[in-house]
């Protein structure tokens, strides 16, 4: 036989167990409608060229992922002077992305 409070104990461990269980879906559900929140939200944008300075390319990236276009300039700039793929890579998005309708 059990003494009560080896029954208390054993009852709380079990609330505790269940309340870590139920956090842990909760968390997971959370994480889950966020994301598909995100992906929905780039997924219904499109991507592209914008206002143009030369191709409209940094433009079109900022105005696709909420940023200053100013600040991808910059990164592509420093991508260039840095790792010399930063041309390649503009040259690449200006001629796949398309013309705003």
């Amino acid at each position: 036989m059990m003494c009560l409070q080896c029954i208390i104990q054993w009852h709380n461990a079990e609330i505790i167990e269940t309340l870590k269980t139920h956090t842990s879906n909760i968390r997971k559900q959370l994480l889950s409608l966020y994301f598909k929140q995100l992906i929905s939200r780039y997924m219904a944008q499109r991507l592209v060229k914008g206002e143009k300075k030369i191709l409209g390319v940094c433009s079109g990236l900022g105005n696709y992922f909420d940023i200053d276009p100013t600040i991808v300039r910059v990164l592509f700039i420093f991508a260039f002077l840095v790792f010399g793929s930063g041309l390649l890579l503009y040259i690449i998005l200006a001629i796949v992305m398309p013309e705003q309708l």
